[in-house]
């Protein structure tokens, strides 16, 4: 059975479309409008927020947000990822097909390693250094760019 070229496309916007309508369905705004809880867990649910600050009005620090250093490299290494990682995903097969002349079996296993690294090595990398900050070898700051400098600098010796 063939779906056509396009069917991921239409796949993946009906996963979304699903996701979306059992959010509607099953999400509440709070634990007092859930019909599916028990009394003894609503209770419970509201004792534990008790004194806890859940204004619905809360102002967002917009200035203190744009003008912070790390709002801002966290901003421009997701845009920086995110164009070559899409620049990646859609040139270097066809650089490996067209140019080196490998088959398109092989363009495209090549092509996925680099991604195939991340996938693996993200929990690894997070593991070690949680590993690492109970052990109070890193701070609590230092894994977080340590982290991806490992993961992105793996991709990038490939």
């Amino acid at each position: 059975m063939s779906l056509g070229k396009d069917s991921h496309i239409l796949l993946n916007g009906g996963i979304g479309c699903l996701w979306f309508l059992l959010w509607a369905i099953y999400i509440k705004r709070n634990p007092a409008s859930d019909p599916r809880i028990s009394a003894k867990e609503r209770a419970y649910i509201e004792s534990s927020l008790a004194g806890k600050n859940l204004r619905e009005d809360t102002k967002i620090p917009w200035k203190l947000l744009l003008t912070s250093k790390a709002v801002w490299a966290q901003t421009i290494v997701t845009i920086v990822d995110a164009y070559f990682s899409f620049t990646y995903m859609t040139q270097i097969p066809a650089y490996l097909k067209d140019i080196l002349n490998y088959n398109l079996g092989t363009s495209g296993f090549l092509a996925a390693i680099p991604f195939l690294l991340f996938i693996i090595l993200t929990p690894v990398t997070s593991i070690v250094s949680d590993f690492l900050r109970s052990r109070k070898i890193l701070s609590t700051y230092k894994p977080s760019g340590l982290r991806p400098s490992i993961c992105f600098g793996c991709n990038g010796i490939f």
